[in-house]
């Protein structure tokens, strides 16, 4: 494989210089430090989980990572979550998730992460956001004030 010189250039340029499938292009880490809770059993947007970024190409591939604690009022509590890429639905299955927490005991922390590999076939800028829901009963809560919440994006060259 030649050298490439970046000299200053913009990532457009480097891009277009040949980088090998899979190189990492750019990242953006977004943190928040709230506590949120809801009792809803449709999906709601998170307030501050959520991250912005730009790709360079429209082959690209984001690939989205996101953490958070979890922690339910109730033994009973079902936690689903999913991720959004502006109004679209990333999740899956029968309750359109990425991921589900069911807490063994009420008030336990669980860490959740949820990881999506995404191939947008955009160069516009894209806002991924966590939502969730309750899927039973109780209060379900974000616990950002214990360990703040996190989302990393990564484009990955197509």
């Amino acid at each position: 494989m030649a050298l490439t010189k970046l000299n200053n250039q913009s990532l457009n340029a480097v891009t277009s210089a040949g980088l090998p499938s899979g190189t990492v292009l750019q990242v953006v880490n977004s943190a928040y430090a709230t506590e949120e809770s809801s009792t809803n059993t449709s999906y709601v947007a998170s307030n501050g989980i959520t991250a912005t970024i730009t790709p360079t190409s429209t082959s690209s591939k984001i690939f989205v990572q996101m953490n958070f604690l979890v922690q339910s009022s109730t033994n009973d509590g079902r936690f689903y979550a999913t991720i959004y890429r502006g109004s679209t639905n990333l999740g899956s299955g029968s309750n359109s998730a990425l991921g589900y927490y069911h807490p063994v005991d009420r008030q336990g922390l669980v860490n959740l992460q949820l990881q999506f590999m995404d191939s947008p076939n955009s160069t516009s800028a894209l806002v991924y956001k966590l939502y969730y829901k309750q899927g039973n009963s109780g209060t379900l809560q974000i616990r950002g004030d214990i360990a703040p919440s996190s989302v990393t994006l990564m484009e990955i060259a197509g």
